[in-house]
């Protein structure tokens, strides 16, 4: 090959293909090595991204729990709410009234002025609920007994009476308190007709075989539907 020389002042001569022959060497060690330049290039990129988005969010965040347009929430008294309801049947003063959300079936009633001597106390003591709690729009009915008697108030505190206050017991309504009150009747029986209901017919005592023939001749006449 044919070899030539640069001159350079207070130097010896180089050959320049040998300074070329060393430029091609360099470039070729610059060239492997590029592809890890970039791919620690890129990790860098990576983990200063990853940096931004993780300290953004823990500013935004300590944002919002010192935000001072938090809304503030202030206790205030529960609103009181009215009900309706209609109170009728054998009472004192039927008619419609307001009581409290809360308030009692009692409580109507002694708006109501309290039941009357008509009304059907063995209703009351075994299906009418007095603690239940009143409905708006909610009517109570009170129903009269049979036979008339004499008006007189009664109130709704003292609605328990005695068996000789009613002429006959309501085989479909009466308790099991009262109905052991009548001869043979015992706790068993008494769950028997109460387990039994609803009655067509008071006979129904005897046919379904609730009550013997000899206990049914002597209660009889002091049952009714």
């Amino acid at each position: 090959m044919f070899e030539t020389s640069l001159l350079f002042a207070d130097s010896q001569p180089v050959a320049t293909d040998k300074i070329v022959g060393a430029g091609w060497f360099s470039a070729l060690k610059l060239k492997s090595v590029l592809p890890y330049l970039f791919a620690v290039s890129g990790l860098l990129w990576s983990g200063w991204g990853l940096w931004l988005v993780l300290a953004g969010g823990a500013v935004a965040a300590e944002g919002q729990a010192t935000s001072p347009t938090d809304p503030i929430i202030i206790a205030t008294n529960p609103e009181v709410i009215e009900l309706v309801v209609d109170v009728s049947g054998a009472v004192v003063s039927p008619g419609i009234y307001s009581v409290l959300d809360g308030n009692r079936v009692a409580d109507a009633l002694d708006l109501a002025g309290g039941v009357t001597a008509q009304a059907d106390l063995a209703y009351l003591q075994s299906t009418l609920n007095l603690a239940s709690r009143v409905s708006d729009e909610q009517k109570i009915y009170v129903p009269f007994i049979e036979k008339t008697q004499p008006l007189e108030t009664l109130a709704t505190d003292d609605l328990a009476t005695n068996l000789s206050d009613i002429d006959q017991l309501s085989v479909n309504f009466a308790t099991k308190a009262e109905l052991v009150k009548l001869p043979k009747i015992g706790e068993v029986t008494a769950e028997k007709i109460i387990a039994g209901r609803p009655y067509q017919s008071t006979n129904e005592l005897l046919t379904s075989g609730v009550v013997t023939e000899a206990v049914w001749t002597q209660i009889k006449d002091q049952l009714k539907l």
